[in-house]
């Protein structure tokens, strides 16, 4: 199942339930309505200030199953996958159109994107990056930007204020850097050494406000795996 959850000043509260939301993942569209997706379904959530409730089950291009989704307006979403390709997804009504793919990577790797504006995006894949600018439901692609010499496969981006992104990643240690999106061409400034945690095993950022982000990991203590949180 998965869940979608309220904070009612004191604890977590759920307020709406669905299945076969294996590994599922949410997309905010607007304070109103959200899509749940796992693999190549989506389902809608609409949201009220103490409620939500799911919409019916949207099936995907069985072409093109992302692996990461930001929203880029009300009606319009960013995606990518693991093969190294990006698509506009178009929401009308209750159906969703999956646009023509573009390639910001000839190799097959994990891939994580980021949404600025409502045609500006960044695309994070292994140790590079890019910005994408898109028009319509056409994608054109920046110049690749290597942001570690070291190849990356742990990794998570978030926006912070403008066009500058910030990603955390996992190389010797946690680092973080951030790289400014102003042009097509991405520019990063020195990476700055979060932790030292050579065994971190997964990485997740949250934007709090234009300066803060909330940096969660998963550490290795003996045999144990303990979560911390650090801003």
């Amino acid at each position: 199942y998965f869940y979608i959850i309220r904070w009612d000043g004191s604890k977590l509260v759920s307020i709406c339930r669905g299945s076969g939301g294996k590994n599922a993942k949410i997309v905010k569209m607007s304070s109103s309505k959200a899509f749940v997706w796992y693999y190549g379904t989506m389902r809608e959530v609409t949201l009220g200030s103490t409620t939500a409730s799911l919409g019916s089950t949207i099936t995907l291009s069985s072409a093109f199953t992302p692996s990461s989704i930001d929203a880029l307006s009300s009606t319009a979403m960013i995606a990518v996958n693991g093969n190294g390709k990006a698509a506009i997804l178009t929401v009308s009504g209750s159906s969703i159109t999956t646009g023509t793919q573009y390639t910001f990577s000839t190799v097959s790797i994990g891939a994580k994107v980021v949404a600025l504006t409502s045609t500006k995006a960044v695309v994070v894949y292994g140790n590079k990056a890019r910005v994408m600018t898109i028009n319509g439901t056409t994608i054109t692609m920046g110049a690749e930007l290597t942001y570690c010499d070291t190849s990356i496969s742990n990794f998570s981006v978030d926006k912070l204020s403008g066009n500058v992104v910030c990603i955390t990643y996992a190389a010797t240690n946690i680092y973080t850097v951030l790289c400014d999106a102003t042009t097509t061409t991405l520019t990063k400034k020195a990476p700055v050494e979060i932790v030292s945690s050579p065994y971190s095993t997964s990485i997740d950022t949250a934007r709090l406000d234009d300066s803060t982000i909330a940096i969660a990991h998963t550490a290795r203590s003996g045999s144990s795996d303990i979560g911390k949180v650090q801003l």
